[in-house]
């Protein structure tokens, strides 16, 4: 099963491409895709917002290492024109959209250079960003079974105590191992969580997700969420279809035995919960 990345061209064309999004479903995909691009990047398309119309409709963010797909339904969304993907720049996700109901609606004309963004309430003109330069991942098999419970609970308790230091690589990130042991750790201090068993099918061995990863998994999920590991690849699925994805970080210089990291009576803090 291919993971690998592709650049893929707009499809040029004459005919404006129009998509009508509930406002609900719009505010929920824009924020989650939001929290994903790149806030600077040398790639601009990077700090904005994919979104890909046509048979399937979903929404894009994407820093080049953590990916957010926010895929929307038939009853969420109807378009019409030519199947395409366009970027918006990332001021999208912060219009002011008013009335967020089911029944209002954010429309989206977009040509060859401008979107036009109608909302209930105003009316925006946004240049696109370039598509070609957008990655995009191949489709990835996830599993969609019964969630990992306490899982978002458990990463949101020990984020803060991995390290932020980019020279520790290894432990720039969250220790998830398929016990339902989470782990955030640097040079001084550790935070492990216990939650529930993770199928081994699922998570055959420990890993470590990137930070990048585990901030969108506790800014956008706010229920339980499915873990699962695809070729280098940490995978979360919420039950509305919402993912996010991140590469694996390489364990060079993570401790194996990581609960002597902290030695009993020295000035580091070991912190030990129960979710």
């Amino acid at each position: 099963m291919s993971t690998t990345t592709t650049r893929t061209t707009s499809t040029p064309t004459s005919q404006p491409t129009s998509i009508g999004i509930r406002a609900n479903a719009w505010t929920r995909a824009v924020s989650a895709a939001a929290r994903a691009a790149a806030s600077r990047s040398p790639n601009p398309a990077l700090e904005g917002i994919a979104i890909e119309i046509g048979a399937v409709n979903r929404v894009i963010g994407t820093d080049g290492e953590t990916t957010v797909i926010v895929p929307l339904s038939d009853t969420e969304a109807v378009s019409d024109g030519p199947t395409r993907r366009i970027v918006l720049p990332i001021v999208a996700a912060r219009l002011p959209v008013g009335d967020a109901s089911a029944e209002a609606l954010v429309s989206i004309s977009a040509d060859e250079e401008y979107a036009n963004i109608e909302t209930p309430t105003s009316t925006y003109r946004l240049r696109l960003l370039e598509a070609g330069d957008y990655p995009i991942p191949s489709a990835l098999d996830v599993d969609k079974t019964a969630p990992a419970p306490g899982i978002v609970a458990a990463i949101k308790a020990v984020i803060d105590a991995a390290s932020q230091d980019k020279a520790q690589a290894a432990l720039c990130s969250i220790r998830i191992e398929p016990d339902g042991t989470v782990v955030g750790l640097d040079s001084f201090r550790l935070h492990s969580v216990q939650f529930s068993a993770i199928p081994t099918t699922a998570i055959p061995h420990p890993i470590l997700a990137p930070l990048s990863w585990a901030r969108v998994i506790v800014d956008v999920f706010d229920s339980e969420i499915k873990i699962q590991v695809i070729n280098t690849l940490v995978i979360a699925t919420a039950p509305n279809g919402v993912v996010v994805y991140a590469p694996l970080v390489a364990p060079d210089g993570y401790p194996d035995d990581w609960r002597r990291v902290v030695p009993e009576g020295d000035n580091g803090i070991v912190a030990w919960a129960q979710v």
